[in-house]
């Protein structure tokens, strides 16, 4: 059983009116609840800054300190369609500024639909040696708050980096049914997953981008 741990409503570059520190307490009494609960990982999802991650992040940590073991979690980024977060990072320097905390996976939820993934999902693949997971919304609402995407056209969308060999985990964000869930896991029944790449050896910087130092 997965714990989902939101964004919250503030996002220190976005919003502002919330500290490093008040941020890392909220999540800190997410996860010590989901974890008492019973939850088997954490999903720090539907993420749009960086440092409210960072802030989740330590909040596990110190979670996983207490409870005397490493807590797993997923971290799940939203990407807008102008290419980065809400706090302005690519996919690319997302993952460089948080693969220090070696998730279980890094990935992608909610959004427009897995069309405007194609490109940030392909990325993340190439980069990280850590799972990648992706669970879309069935598209984009429509104007009576309907989402558009069937069962069929969901599933055969995310077949598309099935078959490219791209996630270790899917599944469906806002807008999906049991009815999307079980076409997805039907696609994939005969599929395999994601082989991880090497580890890479080189020094990456980032900000809102990344700079990758020579071999």
């Amino acid at each position: 059983m997965a714990g989902s741990i939101g964004p919250t409503t503030k996002a220190i570059t976005v919003t502002g009116g919330v500290t490093f520190e008040e941020l890392r307490e909220a999540y800190y009494i997410q996860a010590k609840g989901l974890v008492e609960g019973g939850v088997d990982l954490l999903l720090v999802e539907t993420s749009q800054d960086t440092r409210n991650i960072k802030a989740a992040l330590l909040a596990i940590q110190k979670l996983s300190t207490e409870v005397g073991q490493q807590v797993p979690f997923v971290v799940s980024v939203t990407i807008e369609p102008m290419g980065s977060m809400l706090a302005g990072q690519t996919i690319e320097a997302m993952w460089a500024s948080l693969r220090f905390a070696k998730p279980l996976a890094f990935g992608m939820n909610c959004a427009t639909g897995p069309e405007f993934m194609t490109d940030h999902i392909r990325t993340l693949s190439q980069l990280t040696g850590e799972f990648v997971s992706c669970y879309p919304n069935a598209g984009l609402p429509d104007e009576e708050g309907k989402y558009l995407e069937t069962p069929t056209s969901l599933a055969a969308q995310l077949e598309k980096f099935v078959d490219h060999g791209w996630l270790n985990i899917v599944g469906g964000c806002c807008g999906t049914t049991e009815q999307h869930i079980r076409a997805i896991v039907q696609m994939v029944e005969t599929k395999k997953p994601r082989q991880r790449p090497a580890e890479q050896h080189r020094a990456i910087y980032s900000g809102i981008e990344t700079i990758r130092s020579g071999r």
